[in-house]
């Protein structure tokens, strides 16, 4: 069994290993190293050492190299050789919990976030959203904030701009912004972003932090 008070994270010029204690591992770290070095497997070793502690591991896994943590390995040729020269390691292949994102919640973790929560800024940036664009928007966002209004996925958007283009007096002093041109584009905007599938990511139940820091 690997020792659960202490990272190995590799071995000296000697061949002794070389560790970090556990209690002393939340500290910021960086691997570096040029292609072909061990960065990747670095990574992988300190997710299966952090997983094995009953620590859970949060990793923005861009270019899918870690993933394979989730199956057991079968190591072969000069990667056997390398993994018997170091038989204080304890290597044994073994599958690791790994739970994916998956913004379509068919086959991982729903990836989802509420209107509401993702803010006005954030949308419009994802919009490109020109600066009146822009305006528009926050005024759409505040009569949401002043009513109690959960904006909850793309309709519950589209259905606000429609409200307010035809009631402009809901706007109050911010009226000047919801031009006519605005709300139009606005609607294209959205309908544009739906066609791209982007309904998917936002509705409930939206993501938690909970959900990410189960052992």
């Amino acid at each position: 069994m690997p020792d659960s008070s202490a990272l190995v994270l590799g071995a000296d010029l000697a061949g002794q290993p070389i560790a970090q204690s556990l209690r002393l591992a939340n500290r910021h770290g960086l691997v570096a190293g040029a292609t072909g070095t061990g960065k990747t497997v670095t990574l992988q070793r300190l997710a299966e050492q952090f997983s094995d502690a009953g620590v859970a591991v949060f990793a923005a896994d861009i270019k899918g190299d870690l993933c394979g943590l989730g199956a057991a390995g079968n190591p072969q040729g000069k990667i056997a050789e390398r993994i018997a020269s170091m038989p204080w390691l304890n290597y044994q292949p073994k599958a690791y919990p790994v739970t994916l994102w998956d913004i379509q919640g068919k086959t991982g973790h729903p990836l989802r976030t509420t209107l509401s929560e993702m803010g006005p800024l954030l949308l419009g940036s994802l919009l490109e959203l020109t600066d009146s664009q822009q305006s528009a928007l926050y005024a759409a966002f505040k009569v949401a904030d002043r009513e109690g209004l959960l904006l909850l996925d793309l309709k519950d958007l589209k259905a606000l701009l429609g409200h307010l283009r035809e009631n402009p007096d809901v706007l109050g002093e911010d009226a000047a912004l919801m031009t006519t041109g605005s709300s139009q584009a606005l609607l294209r905007r959205l309908a544009t972003l739906e066609q791209q599938g982007a309904e998917s990511l936002f509705g409930e139940p939206a993501l938690q932090l909970e959900d990410l820091l189960q052992p």
